[in-house]
Order: structure tokens, then C-alpha cells, then sequence
């Protein structure tokens, strides 16, 4: 999230609010809740790029953001195959 204040910081106008008057710290804020709907590409839609950075940022966001889950996923699969494959061999008498 802390790209995205950055950003906007930076570079006003980066993201697109909706709202006409917003304060600097309501845009923090709301850019902290982009951020976790970009991380797991809900997209709820409320905040949008409005610049080709921003757009670029939001999507590698995103894109970091399914590897995250792929990368746990395959952790919790190994500890799984882990686990069992140590009950088994426990099991079968040498």
C-alpha cells in the first residue's frame, strides 16, 4: 500500500477516488483497502488507475498477489504430503 500513497503523493491524480473532496488521510486510507482488494483481485471497484503507472503498479500488485497464494497453497500441500508420508512409514513394520 505504501507504493500506491507514494504514488499518489508523487504524482496527485494517480488514482481516481470518485469522490470530488477528499482529504489527504481519507486517501490513505482508502488506499489501503485498494491495496488488499487489488492483493486478492477482488476489485471491488470504488477506487480505479487513472494513470499507466498506477495501472502498472495495481497490476503487478495483483500478479504478486496470486503467486502469494499459489506459494501457500503448495506449502500446505507439502507439509500435508510431509505428514503423511512420515505417518506411513511408521506404520509398515521393517
Amino acid at each position: 500500500f505504501m507504493a500506491y500513497a507514494i504514488m499518489e503523493l508523487v504524482a496527485p491524480g494517480s488514482f481516481a477516488f470518485g469522490d470530488t473532496e477528499i482529504t489527504r488521510r481519507d486517501k490513505i486510507e482508502r488506499l489501503i483497502g485498494f491495496s488488499y482488494t487489488t492483493l486478492t483481485t477482488l476489485g471491488y471497484g470504488n477506487i480505479a488507475p487513472a494513470t499507466r503507472q498506477a495501472d502498472a503498479l495495481t497490476t503487478l500488485e495483483a500478479m504478486v498477489g496470486q503467486i502469494y497464494v499459489a506459494i501457500v497453497i503448495a506449502r500446505l500441500v507439502a507439509m500435508q504430503i510431509t505428514q503423511r508420508s512420515g505417518i506411513e512409514a511408521k506404520a509398515v513394520p521393517r
